[in-house]
């Protein structure tokens, strides 16, 4: 017993870490950002999914990891969201 509640203990812990970084005003502001782009490249005919995110990866070397992968990922959802 006691070691399924370690085990449950350190998910909350690791999970309430994530969140933390998640929601992070840096990472919130590049996944809104890339919604927002991505909804504009989705909704103009011949601008692909592909091409959003192939345009905005060079921005992305300069970014933290999980800031960029936010930012890419909201490129993509805004784009489906688009068209």
């Amino acid at each position: 017993m006691a070691l399924v509640l370690d085990a449950v203990y350190t998910f909350a812990l690791n999970f309430s870490e994530g969140l933390k970084l998640f929601f992070h005003w840096q990472n919130i502001l590049a996944n809104l950002g890339g919604v927002l782009i991505g909804s504009i490249f989705g909704s103009i005919p011949g601008l692909t999914i592909i091409m959003a995110v192939a345009l905005a990866l060079p921005f992305t070397f300069q970014m933290e990891s999980l800031t960029a992968i936010s930012l890419l990922l909201g490129i993509y959802v805004g784009a489906i969201y688009g068209g």
